[in-house]
């Protein structure tokens, strides 16, 4: 034990032997009945309750004491990262432990503290670029690298991403592994994380189809910062072969701002029918969803560019492809909230032979705040039909009822 945690152990076994929540002032884990305590501890302790503030001490104490069991030791540590903030005494503790046999949990730790932990970054960026470390080891650095968050710590990630994408052809599953964990990483920051751009628009051309896909999700949380990779990621949704890349590249083009709307509106009009009905889903994120009556979750709106959009997507409403149609009337609902616009036309969806066509016009249907009184006696036949619209035409008009009757 360094004498700094063994000076820190003296310190706050004494103050809990004053407050006699102890038996002995030598180790936490002295006696049974300090065991049988601190237990009792860990298991009714809620992270983020003030009072768990009060605990830090003894909690520290008991991660550093190498008289305590392993378990002991690591449910007290990662209950300290839960804390957060208000146990940031404990970080230099946690620290110390890396270097010992307690690595892999004092590090889960702490990422668990965010940018807390921003003390630990240069170490861990040091770290991260060690190609002696075991790939497991250093996929655990870049994980908790993400979970800090701060700017050097996303950094750190990009510019190993970066220097890794140079050998991505020939790179073994753990190094892909890492790869992955990168991304992820990178993502969880959103735009904040802008400076990987770089790293991220080389994963974008990686053989792994995996990677492709992170690397788009990635872009797409960068948001309107990312508008350099438009043309990018329109190759991936245009080219990839692989339908879960295209899906991210599509999602992606529709968080990155308004750049993006007339790649997309040109996709919805000449594109070949798998990337129409993606180029119309993610103009659809454009728009807002309709909460309940007066309540509208509000997304990036389009402005007076919104009424354009819908004629665009207008052309595509008696597509002989039936995800297309129903991706088109979506977003056109999501864009313009006309019901008079769409609402006729989602009634056919509901006699579709494609059963996701069926759920998706039932689901608008009843989350529109007015249906046009056409539409309403329309589906009352329809519920009386005996067809294959009968029971999506019941179920919308007893939600829209249930809605209507409640305070």
């Amino acid at each position: 034990m360094s004498a700094t945690r063994r000076v820190l152990l003296i310190l706050i076994l004494s103050d809990w032997l004053v407050s006699g929540r102890l038996v002995a002032a030598d180790s936490p884990c002295s006696s049974t009945e300090n065991v049988r305590r601190l237990e009792e501890t860990i298991r009714t302790l809620v992270p983020t309750d003030p009072e768990a503030q009060k605990h830090v001490d003894i909690l520290t104490a008991v991660a550093a004491s190498s008289d305590c069991s392993t378990v002991l030791r690591q449910r007290a540590g990662l209950l300290l990262g839960r804390i957060g903030r208000p146990a940031a005494k404990a970080v230099p503790v946690l620290e110390e432990l890396l270097d010992g046999p307690d690595r892999y949990w004092a590090m889960k730790s702490l990422g668990r503290f965010g940018e807390v932990a921003s003390g630990s970054v240069k170490r861990l960026s040091t770290e991260l670029r060690d190609e002696s470390r075991g790939v497991e080891d250093r996929i655990l650095i870049a994980d908790v690298l993400g979970q800090i968050q701060t700017g050097p710590a996303i950094e750190a990630v990009g510019r190993e991403l970066l220097r890794g994408s140079a050998r991505s052809s020939t790179e073994k599953r753990e190094a892909r592994l890492l790869t992955k964990t990168m991304l992820d990483a990178i993502a969880l920051s959103g735009p904040k994380a802008v400076g990987a751009l770089p790293a991220l628009l080389r994963s974008l051309e990686h053989p792994d189809s995996e990677i492709r896909r992170k690397a788009c999700k990635a872009i797409g949380r960068l948001g309107p910062r990312a508008e350099p990779a438009i043309d990018l990621i329109l190759e991936r949704l245009a080219l990839d072969d692989v339908s879960e890349v295209q899906d991210a590249a599509a999602e992606a083009l529709g968080q990155l701002g308004d750049r993006a709307v007339p790649v997309l509106l040109r996709v919805v009009r000449d594109g070949r029918p798998d990337l129409q009905w993606r180029a119309a889903r993610s103009l659809g994120r454009f728009g807002e969803v309709w909460l309940g009556p007066g309540r509208l979750d509000p997304r990036r709106s389009l402005g007076s560019r919104s009424q354009a959009v819908v004629e665009e997507l207008t052309a595509q409403f008696e597509s002989e492809d039936g995800r297309v149609r129903m991706e088109s009337l979506t977003a056109a609902w999501r864009i313009g909230h006309r019901a008079s616009l769409v609402a006729a036309l989602l009634l056919l969806e509901l006699t579709s032979t494609e059963r996701a066509n069926r759920r998706a016009a039932t689901q608008i249907l009843i989350e529109m705040p007015a249906l046009p009184d056409a539409v309403t006696l329309k589906l009352e036949e329809m519920k009386q039909s005996g067809s294959v619209a009968s029971r999506p035409a019941a179920e919308i008009l007893r939600q829209r009822t249930r809605r209507e009757q409640r305070p």
